[in-house]
């Protein structure tokens, strides 16, 4: 027999309609799936602009001691900025410390109140040419005479990076999940629109029809299920970001909020490929374990 491509249609939308509770489960499974995948590239993608902006603007801070001299500081100041890794050097006084510490904690005047100049040290604020380079950079300031102590952010940002990828892990395992859970409900929804017509299928087998003239009903059934989860799965998750984005521009205007157009669509094709793939499955589960042809 030939193909008919709307008579496949039409006949996937009579499997739909009559199975129509289980088409649903099975397009919401694929919309919750691929919401969590596509949630799971937007969050890495937004991160991975934190995290690299705070790279590039990593500073190390350098205490001066307090009985360091005039000459200490000064020499302490030519050789860093001597150094190749060092691509700018801030001395900062006590004073203008304490006027930095009044602007950070304006809203706690009993400990402002509490804090002259002479409480917080002097220091050099460093800024590097490669970021990569604050470890050695950070030992190196320590053996400087004057100097009392070194901070830098390292730390923080590799606890940033350390819960990121924890978040993703989690957000992955849970669309791994739903995925699974989609390609079993696409499974199962077939298989009962193949229950539901046997006879017709014993019929179309006994005057001719070939494997694949009776297969391609139930695939585009599958492939149909697979389009509209995905689909509702980027409307949400454009909305979703939309509102994310709005929040986080009211609370932390200082991130680096913008996500790339390139990098949208990519997500959005990811999740149209991978919600085929899951029809996909489903469908070829089904065809081979309940349609013997």
């Amino acid at each position: 027999m030939s193909l008919k491509p709307a008579y496949f249609a039409k006949e996937a939308a009579i499997n739909t309609r009559r199975n129509l509770l289980m088409a649903a489960a099975a397009v919401l499974a694929v919309t919750l799936s691929m919401f969590f995948v596509g949630s799971t590239m937007m969050v890495w993608r937004f991160f991975d602009n934190v995290t690299a902006r705070w790279k590039n603007d990593v500073q190390i801070n350098a205490f001066l001691a307090d009985d360091a001299s005039e000459s200490q500081r000064s020499a302490a100041e030519v050789e860093i900025r001597e150094w190749n890794e060092v691509k700018a050097v801030t001395f900062i006084s006590k004073e203008e410390a304490l006027d930095e510490f009044r602007e950070m904690f304006a809203d706690q005047e009993a400990l402002v109140d509490s804090v002259t100049a002479d409480t917080l040290p002097a220091s050099f604020r460093i800024s590097l040419e490669d970021p990569s380079m604050l470890p050695q950079v950070q030992d190196r300031l320590e053996k400087v005479a004057g100097i009392d102590d070194v901070v830098s952010a390292q730390e923080e940002v590799k606890r940033v990076q350390r819960v990121v990828t924890i978040l993703n892990a989690f957000l992955l395992v849970l669309a791994v999940i739903l995925v699974i859970a989609a390609v079993v409900l696409v499974s199962n929804t077939i298989r009962l629109a193949i229950y539901a017509r046997r006879r017709e299928i014993e019929i179309m087998r006994l005057v001719g029809a070939t494997n694949w003239f009776i297969r391609w009903p139930f695939i585009l059934e599958g492939l149909f299920q697979g389009l509209v989860g995905a689909g509702l799965a980027i409307a949400i998750l454009l909305v979703v970001k939309k509102l994310a984005v709005q929040w986080l521009s009211n609370t932390a205007s200082f991130l680096p909020l913008g996500i790339p157009g390139t990098f949208v669509a990519f997500a959005a094709f990811a999740m149209v490929f991978l919600s085929v793939l899951i029809a996909g499955g489903g469908s070829a589960l089904s065809l081979r374990r309940y349609l013997d042809v």
